[in-house]
């Protein structure tokens, strides 16, 4: 579930040495700046940010020089990019981060307009478990970039090449690269080529070194083995929506 963990990994890079914007490429229809009482940055309208390979977009952003703090408002999209060309996205309607302590949260509109998060590029080429994740939805993400934990919670639902899940929430330990999906209860259905399996249970767990899924409490679902040919239906007729083993 190697990838599937990445995805939920969303975090922002280490916390910035020196002056917070140095190094930063901030661009927006209007621009204002207060000294008093305060040092602060509004952006206004079609707001950009670079710096080095992570970008934002948003229609408002705001930046704190005492607090070292971040607050973003509408459409906003954020992009990180990988040395080996992939390209991680998050998409929410309001968010904030704390350069200090690295702790910050990004919220969806509502239920139709969650959280999502997508990845992309050559990290898809070779998926080496059932359950990489290319797309994965909640109403609420937080993140503590010093413990190197993320927590997307609400509805969770996760979409993938190689398998789906769904949950009240997923918890991410880079520490331990562990995902635990607990409330709804929660659904997790692996697939490969020449197998397919779905399992629901209290909470299940992932890790992806070493590869495992462990699921406690209340577990039924099924395994299955095509006697017909792997190729013909592996990746056919796979279901999106969750739904009970």
């Amino acid at each position: 579930m190697k990838a599937l963990l990445f995805l939920l990994l969303c975090l922002p890079a280490a916390a910035e040495e020196g002056s917070p914007l140095v190094g930063t490429v901030v661009r927006s229809r209007e621009y204002v700046v207060r000294r008093a009482p305060r040092k602060q940055e509004e952006f206004i309208g079609d707001v950009r940010y670079r710096r080095a390979t992570r970008s934002f977009r948003a229609d408002w952003a705001l930046f704190d020089h005492l607090s070292q703090f971040w607050r973003l408002r509408g459409a906003i999209r954020g992009e990180e990019h990988y040395d080996d060309g992939g390209l991680l996205g998050l998409e929410g309607q309001e968010a904030v981060h704390d350069l200090r302590t690295g702790l910050g949260s990004m919220r969806g509109k509502d239920e139709t307009d969650p959280v999502v998060v997508t990845r992309g590029g050559p990290l898809r080429v070779s998926l080496p478990t059932p359950l990489e994740g290319d797309r994965a939805v909640g109403r609420v993400l937080v993140w503590d970039e010093k413990s190197r934990t993320a927590r997307l919670s609400g509805s969770v639902r996760v979409e993938g090449l190689y398998g789906d899940a769904a949950a009240e929430e997923a918890l991410y330990r880079h520490e331990d690269r562990t995902l635990t999906l607990s409330g709804g209860p929660p659904y997790v259905a692996p697939r490969e080529k020449g197998w397919s399996a779905a399992a629901q249970a209290d909470l299940i767990r992932a890790t992806s070194e070493p590869r495992r899924l462990r699921a406690e409490g209340g577990v039924h679902g099924w395994i299955h083995f095509p006697k017909e040919s792997v190729d013909a239906v592996h990746g056919r007729g796979f279901p999106r929506s969750r739904r009970r083993p």
